[in-house]
Formats: C-alpha cells, sequence, structure tokens
C-alpha cells in the first residue's frame, strides 16, 4: 500500500512482485483502477497502462502519453493520438442497418468538390512529415455558406477528448473527416 497519509488522500494500492515486471492499481476511494506493465528496465517511461479513466470510459496510456487510445463511454467512439493501420477496413453497409434512404443532396456534392486539399504537417510529429489533406474547419465553412448544418452530416464529426492529468481533468475538442464519403461524393 502506497500513498498519502494527509487527511483526505486516497492511498494507492499496487500489486506485483520483484520478478515480474506487471502491476495492478487501485486509487482507494477514487474512480482510477488499471492494469500496467513495464519493460525490463522498469522505467515509467516505458510503461503501458490499461485504465479506467472515469468520464474517459477506458484508456490506455503508452510511455508517458495519455490516453494514446480512449473509448467514450456514452458514444463508443474510439480515439487514438498518432496513426492508426489495418490491412482492410469494410464499414457496414447492409440495407436492414439503415433508414431514411433518399438521393445525395446536390448542395453536398457541390461542398465536397469546392473543398480545397491542403499540404500540412502534424502537430507532434517529430519527424515532421509533409502530409496531404482535408481541413474540417474548412469543409464546415464551406457547408454554412451554402446552407447546410454541419452537425446534421457525419462528413465532418466533432470530438471532445477528456484527460486526466495532475490537476484534474482536461477537455480538448477537435474535428475529423470521414473520407471515404468526401472522396465519394468528390467522384460524382
Amino acid at each position: 500500500m502506497v500513498g498519502s497519509t494527509a487527511v483526505g488522500a486516497s492511498p494507492l494500492a499496487l500489486v506485483g512482485n520483484a520478478v515480474t515486471t506487471a502491476f495492478t492499481y487501485r486509487n482507494i476511494g477514487g474512480v482510477s483502477a488499471g492494469h500496467g506493465f513495464r519493460n525490463a528496465d522498469d522505467t515509467a517511461a516505458t510503461q503501458t497502462l490499461v485504465r479506467g479513466s472515469g468520464s474517459s470510459g477506458f484508456a490506455v496510456d503508452i510511455s508517458g502519453i495519455a490516453n494514446a487510445m480512449s473509448i467514450s463511454p456514452t458514444s463508443g467512439n474510439v480515439s487514438f493520438v498518432g496513426q492508426v493501420s489495418a490491412p482492410a477496413f469494410n464499414p457496414t453497409s447492409d440495407r436492414t442497418l439503415k433508414s431514411n434512404i433518399g438521393d445525395i443532396n446536390p448542395v453536398l456534392i457541390t461542398v465536397a468538390k469546392a473543398v480545397k486539399p491542403q499540404q500540412y504537417t502534424l502537430n507532434g510529429d517529430s519527424e515532421q512529415r509533409i502530409r496531404t489533406g482535408f481541413i474540417a474547419q474548412d469543409i464546415i465553412a464551406e457547408m454554412e455558406a451554402n446552407g447546410l448544418d454541419w452537425r446534421d452530416y457525419s462528413l465532418v464529426v466533432e470530438n471532445t477528448v477528456v484527460q486526466e492529468t495532475d490537476s484534474g481533468l482536461t477537455t480538448s475538442t477537435y474535428y475529423s473527416v470521414d473520407y471515404m464519403q468526401l472522396l465519394m461524393l468528390r467522384s460524382l
């Protein structure tokens, strides 16, 4: 049992041994709980921590990157810091899972074709590689300029990430673009 003896402080329970590098922790009296692993050098810089993260639902911290992967408890959305790779991605397209099926609004096609792709570097990319793509805020502006409420469509999605820090919970918002939809609309 490790922790402060100050009044109101919650001690931290750690389970492990000198042979293995796995550990389990629970903040007694709090909501934090998780399982972690450290590499053989046993430094905090190499730990992986899987934890319940209060309002974030479930999170994985890797080598000091908080919420490197998180799952929202309300929406089920999964967020990653960095790139995600997979050999295939097949979105569900079964008619029985859909309703309100109809022709695409031609204004949406106009918007998709009007948005200009950009070249940029990604904040946090230590190699500062040049990337190409679309800026979500440009799509939002184009939709609004054409009388569409971007929130009615899933072309751009607003994402909120809640992170636990030493000073409490912090919230940040960013946008993502559904490139499959955007490129399909641009091809029409």
